[in-house]
């Protein structure tokens, strides 16, 4: 069966910092990572290892993995918080 899997780290950030989002997939023949607003991040894959990307982050975002037109996905959220939180 196909698979697909995405994460990002941190999954909460201040506006205007980055993320790196990595996925990886096994079993499917095409990938694409998109962003806020269907924007395509990414269409690099491997079946064998994980790929990592930076991202920049303006606002809530999700990034969703989806490989063979949709035959398996993932979604990653990324929340941002004020800069005034010191955690």
């Amino acid at each position: 069966n196909p698979t697909a899997y995405i994460t990002a780290s941190p999954t909460r950030v201040q506006n205007g910092n980055s993320t790196t989002l990595s996925w990886s997939a096994s079993g499917v023949t095409s990938c694409s990572v998109t962003g806020p607003g269907g924007t395509t991040i990414s269409n690099t894959f491997s079946n064998t290892a994980t790929t990592t990307q930076s991202v920049t982050v303006t606002g809530q975002s999700k990034y969703t993995l989806s490989c063979d037109g949709g035959a398996a996905s993932s979604f990653v959220i990324v929340n941002v918080v004020p800069r005034y939180n010191e955690f």
